[in-house]
């Protein structure tokens, strides 16, 4: 989007999208931009029967296809924002100044037997599904059967609203509220109380616009695009400060370390936090078939309680084959650990930059490319060139080296990708996406 910044909402537009923002209005199709002439600062949009209906500081624009931008509501009141809702398949348009309007095809007119939108400006607006509505406004958050309005979560409501609230919505037991100097935070019905918050720094930006995105929430901020896919499964919390070592999966949860602790937390509990012991820093963590915990720390790795002198320098992976194999990989090498107690090391040809366990053996990315172990320690074929990175994602290890190559198993390939370092990758709802430092020095 050439020479526009701040976008404060994005609208589908024909075969492509409609961009607005605090000084521009543009629409891509045919992949082209091109200006709308709309002189207003636009903070607000959506589609409704076909055409784009815009919100802005001096009124309501409504563009069609064909057509130049037409003013179907004139505010003069400039100090409070005018916000548009599709409910139950009409248009409305809330605020301070003119309460609740409905559009009638023509024109906005005032919409009856919506009393609870006296003086106050509707921010966001949700069928729940089940008869009534959850709005979030600029005087609280409310579930509406009818006439009747019941506020949720009144005592935390003034500090929601006070970090410029963009838009909230519920999920199950919680309200999920995009902020813009608060970034987004769930806070539990029943309680009241703040469950977690991601603060705009850890979002990526300040977040501009919020909505429901396939059973999920979709935050557009000041830096892209941050998709909560299940809010009801996810929670956050800030750590202290530290070097982040790793992110295992384990059967009764999810452990982070650091160079502070460790965080715990599962499905049916809250993140909990274990500051790190007075010596020993935990550098890596994994579980075999049996349950067995592994721990990797400097030069020696704790084995279901029992430790395993290693010498070197700290563990930085461990990985688990199906049937109980472990390999451990340090800066100067992978080794076996036979029998979960005698370890082994392996004569790579170059230093390791990762190690995964695929389903009959082992595959480790090195500075030279990438190469298949079996379970009992021979060196397959190598494949791949320069900086290779292994990760395992759906189900599967996947390889992608310097140039871009992408490869499955022990060196099927797979396709290829524009070159760089390959930093992650993660499977959902059947494909999988590698984050990638690029080589232009974008990700």
């Amino acid at each position: 989007m050439p020479g526009v910044s701040e976008v404060t909402t994005v609208v589908p537009w024909t075969d492509g999208f409609l961009a607005a923002g605090r000084s521009f209005c543009q629409i891509f199709e045919g992949g082209r931009w091109r200006a709308v002439a709309l002189d207003d600062e636009i903070y607000a949009g959506l589609t409704f029967e076909g055409a784009a209906f815009l919100s802005g500081r001096k009124g309501i624009y409504r563009l069609s296809t064909g057509e130049q931008a037409k003013k179907v509501f004139s505010s003069h009141l400039a100090d409070n924002n005018i916000y548009l809702h599709v409910v139950r398949g009409n248009l409305y348009a809330f605020s301070v100044d003119h309460g609740a309007l409905i559009w009638n095809r023509t024109i906005f007119q005032a919409a009856n037997q919506m009393d609870w939108a006296k003086n106050v400006s509707a921010i966001s607006i949700q069928d729940c599904g089940d008869g009534r509505l959850f709005a979030a406004t600029t005087q609280g958050l409310f579930l509406l059967n009818g006439e009747q309005a019941t506020p949720i979560c009144p005592n935390l409501f003034p500090r929601i609203l006070s970090h410029n609230l963009v838009a909230a919505f519920r999920f199950e037991d919680q309200v999920i509220s995009a902020m813009y100097y608060g970034g987004v935070a769930a806070t539990s019905i029943p309680r009241d109380e703040l469950d977690w918050r991601v603060i705009p720094d850890g979002l990526g930006g300040n977040p501009y616009f919020a909505r429901e995105y396939q059973g999920g929430l979709l935050v557009g901020h000041s830096s892209g695009v941050a998709v909560l896919h299940d809010p009801r499964r996810f929670s956050a919390t800030t750590l202290p400060k530290g070097d982040l070592l790793f992110v295992a999966a384990l059967s009764d949860g999810l452990r982070i370390g650091s160079t502070n602790g460790i965080a715990f937390t599962s499905e049916k509990k809250p993140i909990s936090y274990r500051e790190k012991e007075r010596v020993d820093i935990v550098r890596s963590l994994a579980e075999t078939p049996d349950g067995k915990i592994l721990t990797g720390y400097v030069g020696k790795i704790d084995v279901g309680g029992k430790t395993i002198e290693l010498g070197g320098r700290e563990i930085t992976a461990i990985a688990v084959t199906p049937t109980g194999q472990i390999a451990i990989m340090q800066p100067h090498g992978v080794s076996l650990l036979k029998n979960q107690e005698t370890p082994e090391l392996l004569p790579l040809d170059a230093l390791p930059s990762s190690l995964v366990a695929s389903e009959d053996g082992f595959v480790v990315g090195t500075a030279e490319g990438a190469v298949g172990l079996s379970e009992t320690g021979a060196i397959q074929t190598p494949f791949g060139h320069g900086m290779t990175k292994v990760f395992a994602a759906g189900g599967q290890t996947l390889a992608v080296d310097a140039e871009g190559d992408i490869f499955l198993g022990h060196g099927n390939w797979f396709g290829r990708m524009p070159p760089g370092e390959a930093v992650g990758a993660v499977e959902w709802r059947g494909q999988i996406y590698v984050l990638t430092h690029l080589n232009d020095g974008t990700d």
